[in-house]
């Protein structure tokens, strides 16, 4: 299907099915861009990114070139903040070269109040882009 497309300058965002080497390999080929959700269906890529971020979210990005941008919003009955770091610090990343463009990792967090409850989900992503913002 993509195939089909007019990928050039476009970014194309697909959950963690179609994180695929051959994916990455056709969106960079038709001049595009990818954000892949990276899910345990990909087990050791993502340990070693989930590993890699939650570390240094934890110790700060101290380091570590990386970008950040948070957000909260009240309404509908809850308070939602959404995190958002990324890096292309992946030079310990071995199988960097299998993947066609890619340039970062990335994480989102949502954090939502609602009714007194907290919940928290973080959710990792590969990109052929470089993670900066703007």
């Amino acid at each position: 299907m993509l195939k089909l497309l007019d990928l050039e300058r476009t970014t194309v965002t697909i959950d963690a099915m179609g994180c695929q080497m051959e994916i990455a390999h056709q969106i960079v080929e038709q001049n595009g861009h990818y954000v892949l959700a990276l899910k345990k269906n990909h087990a050791t890529f993502h340990e070693e990114v989930t590993l890699f971020i939650d570390q240094a979210i934890e110790k700060g990005f101290t380091a570590l070139s990386h970008d950040y941008h948070e957000q909260t919003e009240n309404g509908h009955g809850r308070i939602e903040t959404r995190r958002a770091w990324s890096t292309p610090e992946m030079a310990w990343f071995e199988d960097r070269e299998q993947w066609p463009g890619l340039q970062c990792f990335a994480a989102v967090e949502c954090e939502r109040m609602v009714d007194d409850i907290m919940t928290t989900v973080r959710r990792f992503f590969t990109s052929s882009l470089d993670g900066r913002d703007g």
